[in-house]
């Protein structure tokens, strides 16, 4: 944990939030590869269409997906806790939107508001001094 003036700040939690983020913003950008390096080989992603485990079912799971798919998800009120000293729970709100092209994804989307909002529950455990997201839940508040 750093000192600062005023009091005690813990970095790792909000490195643990910039890994929640990281991996969004690279499953957004259809970096699959990138984003599998953020997520845990034993990893699993509780997902309304399904749970995901490990590296390789995200990979498997990600090449099934429409290449016309283009995927925003904003995260914003991050609340992060410390588990224990390898274990950090980063909790957010996240609003979803979503436009199906027929073909290949083409600039600007057609907006019809949020698909989803709900919120992520993300405990990342370091192993080999690395945050990864061990356990990622979702739930869904609202959905268009």
């Amino acid at each position: 944990m750093t000192q600062y003036p005023g009091g005690d700040f813990d970095v790792e939690l909000l490195e643990c939030e910039r890994q929640s983020i990281r991996f969004m913003a690279d499953f957004d950008a259809q970096r699959y590869e990138q984003a599998s390096t953020l997520f845990a080989p034993d990893g699993v992603w509780h997902r309304p269409d399904g749970d995901i485990h490990g590296r390789e079912d995200f990979l498997s799971r990600m090449a099934q997906r429409p290449r016309g798919l283009l995927v925003r998800h904003v995260m914003t009120n991050l609340r992060s806790r410390r588990i224990d000293q390898d274990t950090i729970c980063v909790e957010s709100y996240v609003t979803v939107y979503r436009y199906d092209f027929e073909q290949e994804i083409s600039y600007p989307a057609a907006l019809a508001g949020p698909a989803v909002m709900g919120r992520y529950t993300d405990v990342l455990k370091r192993a080999g001094g690395v945050w990864m997201i061990h356990d990622k839940s979702v739930s869904i508040d609202f959905k268009r």
